[in-house]
């Protein structure tokens, strides 16, 4: 996850660049919008999944962590817990900072989106569907973007989403959600 501040050029004032004309030096450029930023926290986490199926149980074992960017880190704690939430887009709305979006996958999912059947392809050996869906209206809060379904068990091999343009989401301009599943040795498909 990375955080970082936009609209940079608003803040390059002279009297800014006289004392922090330094951090001007450290822009990147988004992947999402193509503009530049400058980013203020970055936090990475590696960890295990393990799932069995008999008893039905699933564990997350972090094996490391760092947050780089943000001398105190147990201020932005609080604030980041949020952004470290599960996104499950098998449940019917996903809770993201506090706001639910209603998922693509979700029983009600055609009250809010428009899907189109792109592509179906064999990947890994197994035909995949690829299916693009846009929202209807924005008047609540939803995503638009595209996944990937597995034919044979109708399992969600991969979803790169985004928040569609024009949700309003207290100060969250642009939120981009990427999740691949693999299939395992005991026919389950797991992040």
């Amino acid at each position: 996850m990375e955080l970082g501040l936009a609209n940079i050029r608003e803040f390059r004032s002279k009297k800014l660049q006289q004392n922090f004309g330094f951090i001007f030096e450290h822009l990147d450029t988004s992947s999402v919008t193509g503009q530049p930023y400058l980013p203020v926290m970055i936090s990475e986490t590696a960890a295990d999944y393990y799932h069995s199926r008999t008893p039905s149980v699933a564990r997350e074992v972090i094996r490391a962590s760092q947050i780089s960017g943000i001398e105190d880190n147990s201020v932005l704690a609080q604030f980041t817990g949020h952004l470290h939430a599960d996104v499950n887009l098998y449940e019917n709305f996903i809770d993201l900072f506090g706001v639910k979006f209603a998922s693509p996958l979700s029983n009600s999912g055609r009250s809010f989106y428009k899907y189109f059947l792109v592509d179906s392809t064999n990947v890994e050996g197994r035909k995949t569907y690829k299916i693009r869906f846009h929202p209807k209206s924005v008047a609540t809060p939803v995503l638009d973007g595209e996944v990937n379904i597995d034919s044979a068990s109708y399992a969600l091999r991969s979803a790169r989403v985004k928040m569609a343009k024009g949700v309003n989401v207290n100060w969250i301009r642009h939120l981009a959600i990427e999740a691949d599943n693999r299939l395992t040795a005991d026919s389950l498909w797991f992040p």
